[in-house]
Parts: C-alpha cells; sequence; structure tokens
C-alpha cells in the first residue's frame, strides 16, 4: 500500500513525503523509517495531529488508522513510556471546543470525572491563559449526562450568560464559557464503518439532507393590560331631587315618615360611592397581579423561543470542532450539503447579535405603567446573541479577505475547511494560488479531495504555489466562468 504523509520534527522541519508498505508493517517501523529519513536518532514515537495521541508502535499501520493525508509529527520517547492512544470506544460525549486558543479540538469523554485547566496532567487541558491550573470539573455520568461545576468559588464558569456556583447540568444547546475559551458538550455520533483502500480512500454514501429552517415564532399579544377603573358622577342634581320630593311628599300627605325615607337618601348615595370605590380598587388590585404573573410567564415563553432559535442557528452553521470530528470519525453528516441545498456554500465567518425571529407584543391599551414594566420585562428578546454570522459564497462573485494577515490566513482557513467539510468533492471543487509562506496555514488544503475531483470543470493543477501558472489557473476560472454565463 501507499500513504502520502507530512510529517515534523525538530520545531519546524516538515517534509511531505510517499511510504510504500505493507498494511502488516507496525507504527514502530514506520517510524523508525521516517526518522532515518530525517537524519534522527533513535527511539522516535508518532504523534498524530488529528487525535493529539500518541500512536502505540506494536499497532500494525492499519489497525492505527493511519490513511493518505495524516499529519505525523516525530517525538524521541523512551518505547516504555510512549503514551497509549486514548480509548475511544466507551466514549459517550464530545466537548467541542468552539471559540478561544484550542478552537476547533474536540475531546472525547467517557463516565467520569474529568478536571478542566491548564495543569499538564488535567483529563481536559486547555491551553488558555485566563484559566486556572484546575479551573473547572466535568462529570460524565454512565447514561451520557454531564455536568460542569467550578473546582473554586473564585473560579468564573458562565452557562448561557448565567454564572454558575454550584454543579449544573449542560446539553448540547448549552454554552459554556470559561477564560477566553467556550464549548459544547455534544453526544457522540456512530463513525461510518471503517473500510479503505490502500490510498486510504473511504466510500461516500450520502444521507437526504434537511436544512435547519430558522422559523419565525409568533408569541401573540401579551394583555389585556389592566386599566385604573373610573369612579361613578354624583351629581348636585342625584342629591337634590330626592330632598326634594321627600319634602313635597310629607307636605302633601301630612306624615313625616317621608322625611325620615327622605333623610336616608344622602346616606345611601354615600355608601353606594364608597363601595364602588372600594370595589374597583380591589378589582385593579387583583388584575394586575394576575397580568404581573402572566407577564412573567410570557418572558419565560419568550426567553425560551430566543434560546431555540439560538441553538438553531448553531445546528444550521457548525462550528469547526463539529467539523473536525465530523471529518475525523467520518460520521454520516460528512458533506451533508449537495448542490441544490439551499444552503449551498452558506459559511460562517464569526459570531456576533443577529435580530431575533421571535415576535413579542404587548397590548397598547391600560396603564401606562404596567406597559412600561411588561416592555421592560421583555428586553433583549428582539436578538440573538452569541450566533454563527453567515456569508453565502454561492450567491456572491468574489469574496475579499483584508486586514491582519495572520488573522487573514485563519479566517479563509476557516472558510476553506467549512467548505470541504459540508460539501463533497463532486458539488465543490477548490483552487487556489498559495505563496510558499503561507503554507503553515493553509498547506493542509492539499490533502483534500476537493483539489483533485474527477467532477472538476477545470482541467490541470488545481493547487499552484508560482506567478504565472497562477494567472494559468486564474484563465481557466475565467473561461468556465464566462461558458456558464
Amino acid at each position: 500500500m501507499e500513504l502520502l504523509l507530512t510529517y515534523s520534527w525538530d520545531e519546524g522541519s516538515r517534509a511531505d513525503v510517499r511510504v510504500e508498505l505493507s498494511a502488516d508493517h507496525c507504527v514502530g517501523e514506520l517510524a523508525a523509517a521516517l526518522a532515518r529519513f530525517a537524519g534522527q536518532g533513535t527511539h522516535q514515537g508518532l504523534l498524530l495531529r488529528r487525535t493529539g495521541a500518541m500512536i502505540d508502535p506494536d499497532l500494525t499501520v492499519h489497525a492505527a488508522g493511519l490513511m493518505s493525508g495524516d499529519d505525523l509529527c516525530l517525538i524521541r520517547v523512551s518505547p516504555r513510556c510512549a503514551n497509549q492512544p486514548r480509548t475511544e470506544t466507551a466514549a459517550l460525549v464530545s466537548l467541542d471546543i468552539m471559540g478561544g486558543p484550542d478552537a476547533g479540538r474536540f475531546v472525547l469523554l467517557g463516565p467520569g470525572l474529568y478536571p478542566l485547566g491548564t495543569h499538564p496532567t488535567s483529563g481536559i487541558r486547555i491551553d488558555d491563559s485566563l484559566l486556572a491550573r484546575e479551573h473547572a470539573v466535568v462529570r460524565v455520568h454512565p447514561d451520557g449526562q454531564t455536568a460542569i461545576a467550578p473546582c473554586d468559588p473564585e473560579n468564573i464558569v458562565v452557562v448561557n450568560s448565567a454564572a454558575v456556583n454550584d454543579a449544573v447540568r449542560v446539553s448540547a444547546v448549552d454554552i459554556v464559557r470559561i477564560g477566553a475559551s467556550s464549548f459544547a458538550v455534544r453526544p457522540v455520533l456512530a463513525s461510518l464503518p471503517d473500510t479503505r483502500d490502500v490510498l486510504g480512500q473511504v466510500p461516500f454514501h450520502r444521507t437526504p439532507y434537511r436544512p435547519t429552517v430558522i422559523a419565525e415564532r409568533d408569541l401573540g399579544e401579551l394583555g389585556p393590560v389592566p386599566r385604573q377603573g373610573t369612579q361613578r358622577r354624583f351629581t348636585l342634581a342625584t342629591l337634590v331631587l330626592p330632598l326634594v320630593s321627600g319634602v313635597a311628599m310629607a307636605a302633601l300627605t301630612h306624615r313625616p315618615e317621608f322625611l325620615f325615607l327622605t333623610g336616608l337618601a344622602p346616606i345611601a348615595m354615600g355608601y353606594n360611592w364608597w363601595d364602588d370605590r372600594r370595589h374597583g380598587r380591589r378589582s385593579f388590585v387583583k388584575a394586575t397581579v394576575e397580568f404581573r404573573q402572566a407577564t412573567a410567564e410570557y418572558v419565560i415563553r419568550a426567553r425560551q423561543a430566543v434560546a431555540d432559535e439560538e441553538a438553531e442557528r448553531r445546528r444550521a452553521a457548525p462550528d469547526l470542532s463539529e467539523l473536525h470530528r465530523r471529518a475525523h470519525y467520518r460520521t454520516r453528516f460528512l458533506w451533508e450539503r449537495d448542490r441544490d441545498a439551499s444552503d449551498l456554500l452558506t459559511v460562517r465567518v464569526g459570531l456576533g447579535t443577529l435580530p431575533s425571529k421571535v415576535k413579542v407584543a404587548v397590548d397598547d391599551r391600560g396603564e401606562s405603567l404596567l406597559h412600561d414594566e411588561a416592555h421592560a420585562a421583555l428586553a433583549g428578546v428582539d436578538t440573538a446573541r452569541d450566533v454563527p454570522v453567515t456569508l453565502s459564497l454561492a450567491q456572491l462573485y468574489a469574496v475579499a479577505v483584508w486586514g491582519d494577515q495572520d488573522r487573514s490566513e485563519r479566517l479563509l482557513a476557516s472558510l476553506l475547511l467549512q467548505s470541504v467539510c459540508l460539501h463533497s468533492p463532486d458539488d465543490v471543487v477548490v483552487l487556489g494560488a498559495m505563496a510558499p509562506s503561507r503554507r503553515t496555514t493553509l498547506g493542509w488544503v492539499k490533502w483534500a479531495p476537493h483539489t483533485c475531483s474527477s467532477s472538476s470543470p477545470i482541467s490541470g493543477a488545481h493547487l499552484v504555489d508560482e506567478r504565472e501558472r497562477a494567472e494559468d489557473v486564474l484563465a481557466r476560472v475565467i473561461e468556465v466562468l464566462l461558458r456558464r454565463r
């Protein structure tokens, strides 16, 4: 069999090699051959960069899962002290690092207790200078339920914008922030059968794809808003007429009882006025309490709707750690989008705040004070925070990335990585002209099958590093674009 590999040694020395060997050769023999080629000494171990773990030197190349395109690192170790690769068969969840210095990494976790921090022996080590050596602890239960708690009250752990002091359960839709890093804990999905040919190629079977739709959520109107009751008006006529009538009847009939009844009229009117005012106040107070309870329930529904929308937006635009895991384990979600998908070549360029599709409204009648209370309680439900900001490359003629060179290259690498992980080589091809100085950030592109797809409409080399050849690639691209008009 033949393997096309990249490997490094001595902090910076790198080489692309073609290795001819049989599947029965062990990893130790491969490490020795690469060490001799690089002029290094014996006792060299191999670290597989896509897993971050040392490879057992006694495993066969096939059993170790090595394939064309792998990036290896020669490390001088004692054979007896070489770290064994992490056992992944018992993994229940994956801690996917979405932001921070280690963004794009994932850590598989089985049942157990895992200290999280910067200490070299931490079960989950994150290279973040804002973290404590033992910042938090993650517990994974046998049923896959996961909880996180700070190791010390001074260690800040934020789950969905709320700081936590005790253990709190987290699910796949929860975002945990510690220091400058953020991560999510997601269930591990089964990988495809481990069938590869001698070139490390795997069969591809696309499952039906249903794009995530960011649905509009209309919660209806909050109301009615209570109104302070208006008191009945008692005019002078309503008091004088009964008195005059009573006196007249007493004079005409010569019966003094009518005068007594006439004297009760003002008392009855005063009582009616007092009772009406008391009853109106009680009704208003009761209605106000009920409205405030309804407002609290309405706010809970609105915030849950916003949280659901934020989860939908993140699901529609997967982060790099999620895509890394899809490619590593070749899950059924690798290359899930086809050329007819509505989100073809829609990629995320960062995180930001976007207008929410949650619709809320408050009855415009009633007391203004209660109006103000309701609007204040609903503040913020019109925005979705920390959600992917996306860009549809398919709808744009060209996209330019401009700014700091290091950040620009990393953003460009992110756009390319999303494109080749979400789309198959039959639907998207990659061409590029790359200066040799940028191979550190973008050199991995040459291993993507999208640069040598048999379905490519562009003939000839797809990746070049010389100006003359770059002009030739550009001319071929323009020719295809003109034919498609």
